[in-house]
């Protein structure tokens, strides 16, 4: 069984209201699995450690004043739902699969959540305007820079926690796209990052 304790040890501030919120969306989650697929079935034993854990670090990357976080591929909600129940920050989730998006919608009256899921592909969407845009096992980071930036304002960053392979993610966007990034460690695996992206121009000519 999984304690407050969690959270605090890693330096995260969270209410035992707020865990309990936090308890029953876990609680949905493993219920819907069987159903939804919503996460690997070899993760469900670790989902606290593996999935909310390493959702909830991205808040003490996020800005301090109340920001637009668009999260696409939410899925499950890792990271916008746990982003939602952690912070005051507006959050959107865009899921192109019906019933995933029919989870994070109950998920969202249940826990009277004021995020917007959106059931539509990136490619379908007017721009977002996101301060924040983060992203989680979806895709390459190249192919993810590809479909978000239209979506991003001008001033915001891109939030991408990144697996073992995050250097040459790295080093693979970096011919296709100029970007400063700054990285940081995960708490959850010491081989991956968090990856905070922003003013970010194409290397094609006339595209930006």
């Amino acid at each position: 069984m999984v304690d407050i304790e969690l959270f605090l040890s890693n330096g995260l501030n969270v209410s035992r209201e707020t865990f309990n919120r936090l308890e029953l969306y876990v609680n949905r989650v493993i219920e819907s699995q069987e159903n939804l697929n919503l996460i690997g079935s070899s993760t469900i034993s670790t989902i606290w450690e593996r999935h909310v854990l390493d959702s909830a670090q991205l808040i003490s990357y996020l800005p301090d004043q109340p920001s637009r976080i668009v999260d696409f591929g939410s899925g499950a909600g890792f990271p916008g739902i746990v982003i939602a129940l952690l912070t005051q920050h507006s959050v959107i989730c865009i899921e192109s699969v019906q019933k995933k998006a029919n989870f994070l919608e109950s998920i969202c009256a249940e826990l009277n959540l004021s995020c917007i899921v959106l059931n539509e592909r990136i490619e379908d969407l007017d721009p977002l305007k996101a301060d924040v845009i983060t992203a989680r096992a979806v895709a390459p980071l190249t192919q993810l820079i590809e479909l978000t930036k239209g979506h991003l304002h001008p001033e915001g960053f891109f939030l991408f926690p990144k697996g073992e392979k995050y250097a040459e993610e790295l080093k693979k966007t970096r011919e296709r796209w100029l970007f400063d990034c700054e990285e940081y460690a995960s708490i959850t695996n010491e081989k991956s990052r968090i990856l905070r992206i922003s003013k970010v121009t194409s290397k094609r000519r006339g595209k930006t």
